[in-house]
């Protein structure tokens, strides 16, 4: 059942961490104080929002909103907002955090609204893809924003500048683990939706991506995050995940 803010489209999708567990488990687990992921994220999102389009109100989508955590900061930006997540379980999150939002259930190449938006956000989006699905998922949210629009991608970045792969999923007894792969390992993972395939660019390679694409970098906040290698305690078990921060590029077209 959905209410009237809610579009659905015919094919489901299943995220591997519906409720963000297994990646907020690492996350804690892997800093040597806390770390509250989510406010980062929000206060450098709001950083780059706030200089950018000062006090104007823009048409905005956070595509792979997730469970809308994003969306509260998004909304203080926004004449318009959409929250467009391919998971049914974490859109129904979403709708709940953002009452004023219309949410679409499915991809961004499948929303049919008649909107063109001015900003489109990719927050710890990309890091799940492969290059070539990571590309063409940019030529699909070019095609939803305005021709002086602009994309804000948020991902992890990798510190020794080489693309790192990565399976994390929860073990039997609840522990979630995090195991470096090979590319074809990453691959393989994909249709799992019982583990979580996470890919860390290095800040070259992300870079390449977006002027692949001739976007140009308007503003870049590095967030420092990862900086223990090879945890091990009674409730993670990290197999050497190499340090890295979270990268946001704001691009314009």
């Amino acid at each position: 059942m959905t209410d009237g803010r809610t579009k659905v489209h015919t094919d489901q999708f299943e995220y591997g961490d519906p409720a963000d567990s297994i990646s907020g488990s690492l996350i804690a687990w892997n800093t040597p104080e806390a770390f509250d992921w989510h406010a980062a994220d929000r206060e450098a999102v709001e950083e780059i929002l706030a200089a950018a389009l000062s006090s104007r109100k823009v048409r905005i989508a956070d595509v792979g909103a997730g469970t809308g955590r994003l969306l509260s900061t998004l909304s203080e930006f926004a004449s318009e907002l959409v929250a467009v997540e391919p998971d049914a379980e974490r859109a129904a999150i979403a709708a709940v955090a953002a009452p004023d939002a219309e949410i679409f259930i499915g991809q961004v190449n499948e929303y049919r609204g008649l909107t063109i938006f001015d900003l489109v956000l990719l927050a710890h989006v990309v890091q799940h893809l492969t290059g070539e699905a990571a590309a063409q998922l940019l030529v699909d949210t070019r095609r939803r924003i305005d021709p002086s629009g602009h994309v804000l991608i948020v991902a992890p970045i990798s510190l020794d500048n080489r693309m790192h792969w990565y399976r994390s999923y929860t073990d039997k007894v609840g522990r979630p683990i995090a195991e470096e792969v090979t590319e074809e390992g990453f691959l393989e993972e994909l249709p799992n939706t019982r583990s979580l395939p996470v890919c860390h660019y290095s800040l070259a390679e992300l870079n390449r991506l977006v002027e692949s694409h001739d976007l140009q970098l308007e503003r870049k906040i590095i967030i420092r995050t990862f900086r223990f290698l090879g945890v091990k305690t009674g409730r993670i078990e990290i197999s050497e995940l190499a340090a890295s921060d979270v990268a946001l590029l704001f691009v314009t077209q």
